[in-house]
């Protein structure tokens, strides 16, 4: 069988967030007949409390458990500043796309704090689906730190509010070990 196929996670357990490594929110397997693609989507939701001064979280896709946020797969949600020291209530959707050769691959929607106590970030309703395609029909963009030799390379500035200099765009087929997620 070389046709798309799908699979689904869902884990809706509250999950507090700490301000260390990545924690796993949500951890989907998949089985994919011949390389290809897998698409995924994962959606969860943020409770931000314990302050009135800045709360966050980073929530992203990765296949490697821990580590820290991925530029520029994460979602960031939070705010800068409070009205109380209540429950804040946020939706988060985060999507990323491998290519990966025939066998089983696992992945992971997972989530950091992105400030110490006394703020507090948990989440919870975690969704991850995983969509695979045996074939492309157009680019299918990666991006990393280094052009890693890769001869798709294209230079590209970055213009987040955190980020600044250069990342690569890389056409996921030709890159040099697409499981390392440009760590």
């Amino acid at each position: 069988i070389d046709e798309p196929g799908i699979a689904n996670e869902i884990a809706s357990g509250v999950v507090p967030l700490s301000t260390g490594v990545m924690t796993d929110l949500a951890v989907i397997e998949i089985e994919i007949p011949r390389d290809g693609f897998i698409v995924l989507y994962g959606k969860c939701y943020v409770n931000l409390s314990g302050t009135t001064g800045a709360n966050g979280a980073q929530i992203q896709i990765d296949a490697d458990s821990g580590g820290t946020a991925i530029y520029p797969y994460y979602t960031q949600s939070g705010f800068s500043g409070f009205v109380n020291t209540g429950d804040n209530y946020l939706p988060v959707f985060v999507t990323r796309t491998y290519y990966r050769e025939a066998g089983l691959h696992e992945f992971r929607l997972e989530g950091k704090a992105t400030h110490p106590l006394p703020a507090v970030a948990e989440t919870w309703d975690h969704i991850l689906t995983a969509m695979y395609f045996p074939t492309a029909y157009g680019w299918v963009y990666s991006s990393s730190k280094s052009s890693e030799g890769n001869p798709t390379a294209v230079p590209m500035e970055q213009n987040s509010p955190d980020r600044s200099g250069v990342i690569y765009k890389l056409d996921l087929r030709y890159e040099k070990d697409s499981r390392t997620d440009g760590k």
